[in-house]
C-alpha cells in the first residue's frame, strides 16, 4: 500500500511541476546546443508486474556548471485506475512522459536493486537540441498522455521513435542472424516468473501471439532495445559514412543481487 502511495503521488508532483520546468527552460536565453548530452537509459526489471520487462528512459544533461540533468520518463501512470493489471494486459492504460531530475531517477532503481545503463547516443549539437525540444513539446499537459500499449507503444518504442525522428529515420539497426520467438515466447521470457500474468495476457490477446515477431517488434522490451541501439549505426545520405549510434556505454548502477519476484508455489498457479 505504501509503495502504491508513493507511486500515486510521484504521478501527481510530475503532473504539477513538469509543466514549471517547461517554461522555466524554455524562458532561459542561451542553451547552447553544444552543452547538450542526450542518453538512452535502460533499466532492469523489478518485482511488481509492470516491472517485470524493465524500463527505458531518455537523459538530457547540460554539460556545463549548474546545468540541468534531466530524464524523460515515458512510464508514468497512476496505478489506482480500476482493474489496472486487467487493463494493462489488454493495452487499454493511460500513461504520461514525466519529467525526474536524473539523481532522483537513478535513485528509484538503486533503491528497488535494479541495474541501470547508460548509452550517450552520438548526435550532432543541432540534433540534440532539436530531440530536446521535441521532449518538451511533448511533456507539455496536452501531450503528455497517451493509450499504452506494452507491446506496441510502451517505455521503450517512444524513446526509440524520438530518436529515430530527429535523425530522419535514418538509423539502421543490425538484424540478428537467427529466427526470432513469437510474441508469446518473448512475453514469457520475461514474465514467465508470474504466471498469473501470463494466464491474464493469453486470455486477453490469445492466438495473435503466436505469430513470430520482427526485430523492430522485439525492441518492446527494453534488453533488447538496448541491444538494438548499440550496434545500431546513423548514415544521413547515400554518400556520407555510417556512424555508430551510440558513442560509449556506462553502467550507472549493477546491484550485487538483481531485484527479482518470489515465485508462486505450482498449487496456487492456473
Amino acid at each position: 500500500m505504501k509503495k502504491k502511495l508513493c507511486i500515486i503521488l510521484g504521478f501527481i508532483l510530475v503532473a504539477l511541476f513538469s509543466n514549471e520546468k517547461i517554461q522555466a527552460q524554455e524562458s532561459k536565453p542561451g542553451i547552447l546546443p553544444d552543452t547538450l548530452q542526450v542518453s538512452l537509459l535502460t533499466c532492469g526489471p523489478g518485482t511488481e508486474v509492470y516491472e517485470l520487462f524493465g524500463h527505458t528512459a531518455l537523459r538530457v544533461k547540460q554539460q556545463r556548471p549548474g546545468g540541468f540533468d534531466y530524464v524523460f520518463n515515458y512510464g508514468m501512470f497512476n496505478f489506482d485506475v480500476p482493474g489496472f493489471i486487467w487493463r494493462f494486459t489488454k493495452g487499454e492504460t493511460d500513461y504520461c512522459l514525466g519529467i525526474n531530475d536524473f539523481p532522483d531517477f537513478l535513485l528509484n532503481y538503486q533503491f528497488r536493486e535494479s541495474k541501470v545503463d547508460e548509452q550517450v547516443l552520438n548526435l550532432t549539437p543541432i540534433q540534440s537540441r532539436a530531440l530536446f525540444e521535441a521532449l518538451l513539446v511533448n511533456a507539455m499537459p496536452q501531450n503528455r498522455v497517451y493509450r499504452y500499449n506494452f507491446l506496441f507503444d510502451n517505455c521503450a518504442t517512444r524513446p526509440r521513435n524520438m530518436v529515430e525522428m530527429v535523425l530522419d529515420n535514418k538509423v539502421r539497426y543490425k538484424e540478428p542472424g537467427e529466427s526470432l520467438p513469437t510474441f508469446r515466447e518473448e512475453i514469457d521470457r520475461y514474465a514467465g516468473i508470474c504466471p498469473w500474468l501470463i494466464f491474464g495476457i493469453d486470455l486477453a490477446l490469445g492466438s495473435g501471439l503466436d505469430r513470430p515477431m520482427t526485430y523492430r517488434e522485439q525492441m518492446f522490451g527494453p534488453e533488447i532495445l538496448e541491444k538494438a541501439f548499440s550496434e545500431a549505426v546513423v548514415q544521413m545520405s547515400p554518400d556520407s559514412a555510417a556512424v555508430p549510434l551510440v558513442s560509449r556505454t556506462e553502467v550507472l548502477y549493477d546491484p550485487e543481487v538483481p531485484a527479482c519476484p518470489p515465485e508462486t508455489p505450482f498449487y496456487l498457479t492456473p
